[in-house]
């Protein structure tokens, strides 16, 4: 279920690789492997809406949505939530966990990287 709507599809329209590979480098580029998860999502969010308006195309694909503390990309919130497209919250699980408020990469960034560029 996401955001209260049933899931007909097996996967997302969007791009995990780019969103899983993009979550890696800034957890990296910010606090090594674990940060608290508002600000990569906020993070994600100006670098992904910057795309857009520079590039005219996002950089994951993602929807964004207003929240009562600002807006983020809808599905890398269902994702930290345990509550993606089965297939994508399955890779989303092999590479980040959410623990309290922190979410926290399970490998190093270039590992993550070089799986989804290979």
């Amino acid at each position: 279920m996401v955001h209260g709507v049933p899931m007909k599809r097996k996967s997302s329209p969007l791009n995990i690789g780019k969103l899983i590979q993009l979550t890696a480098l800034m957890l990296q580029e910010y606090n090594g492997r674990s940060e608290n998860y508002t600000k990569i999502i906020k993070l994600l969010y100006v670098a992904d809406k910057a795309a857009l308006e520079q590039h005219g195309a996002s950089i994951t694909g993602d929807k964004y949505v207003c929240m009562n503390k600002g807006p983020v990309l809808s599905y890398f919130l269902d994702l930290i939530n345990g509550k993606g497209y089965p297939a994508d919250q399955k890779q989303w699980n092999e590479f980040f966990q959410t623990v309290q408020f922190n979410l926290t990469s399970r490998v190093e960034a270039s590992s993550v990287v070089s799986r989804y560029c290979s």
